[in-house]
């Protein structure tokens, strides 16, 4: 382990609690309740909306600095946390298998530490409200996609973090391993206007990883509930979760988020190559 040992002097430090000694109640720790999630969902959207609004009768205010450190920070924040993550997730694995990794209850145990790297990966989320504050300042089109995967990402986070579903880990490692390089393209975009040539490649990454999801998603909730409710279908074995609202949830936002990025991976790559391909013909045609 490189950074698990930093990490928990640090938190130590700080806070005088070992990460290990977490855990996730309502009400215990910040923005644990379900009112404040709601509230928190309710002013992003009049916040973000607001501003736009505002903005009409403005200039963009120019962040380029501020928007290069605030990707820096999630870019940066996303590596640390991933690697803490796969500190923990990839032991467990090695000794006990995957099966045991997304099924398992002691793959939630808090006393690995993980607890305290679902609630940090959960606050991100609220941090990561200034992407769309950001754009709106800047006059930016917000478009659908961006606006919902933002806000209905920090109830996803919320739901799989109180519902303690083993699976969970999946689902937003590799959200968050996504998010590093994804960061990474703002901050440089931010500075540098000259497009990178793997763009395009990032929403595909984006999309293979809701595939990925869904496919995990589908095996536990599938085991969970033929399990809980004695249904007579084969099971591959059991798969724990407190509750069942965080497989619906997860199910649903997850499928959503596919459709809404492959409909706009056609629009952005397909649709738009389609026209420029046109618009190059014809002005070919009009040259000769």
């Amino acid at each position: 382990m490189l950074l698990t040992p930093i990490f928990n002097n640090l938190f130590i430090k700080f806070t005088g609690q070992h990460p290990q000694d977490f855990r996730f109640k309502q009400g215990n720790v910040p923005l644990s309740q379900l009112h404040e999630v709601v509230f928190g969902f309710a002013l992003y959207l009049t916040v973000v909306f607001s501003i736009q609004h505002i903005m009409k009768k403005h200039n963009p205010i120019r962040l380029k600095w501020f928007n290069f450190l605030h990707n820096c920070i999630l870019c940066v924040g996303s590596a640390i946390l991933v690697t803490l993550f796969m500190e923990i997730i990839i032991p467990m694995i090695y000794h006990h298998g995957f099966y045991y990794s997304i099924c398992n209850p002691a793959a939630r145990d808090p006393a690995s530490g993980i607890e305290i790297l679902y609630y940090i990966n959960y606050l991100f989320k609220w941090y990561e409200f200034m992407d769309t504050v950001y754009l709106a300042l800047k006059k930016k089109k917000l478009q659908f996609l961006h606006v919902y995967h933002h806000a209905f990402t920090m109830i996803l986070c919320y739901v799989e973090l109180d519902g303690g579903a083993a699976s969970s880990w999946f689902v937003i490692c590799l959200n968050i391993f996504v998010h590093v390089i994804m960061y990474y393209y703002y901050a440089r975009t931010s500075i540098i206007k000259k497009p990178v040539w793997w763009k395009k490649h990032l929403t595909t990454f984006q999309i293979s990883q809701f595939i990925l999801d869904l496919f995990v998603i589908n095996f536990a909730s599938y085991n969970y509930f033929v399990n809980k409710y004695n249904i007579n279908l084969p099971v591959y074995g059991q798969c724990y979760s407190k509750n069942n609202r965080t497989a619906l949830v997860s199910w649903f936002l997850i499928s959503s988020y596919l459709v809404l990025f492959i409909d706009f991976f056609i629009k952005t790559y397909k649709v738009k190559g389609k026209k420029a391909a046109a618009i190059k013909k014809d002005g070919a045609k009009k040259t000769n």
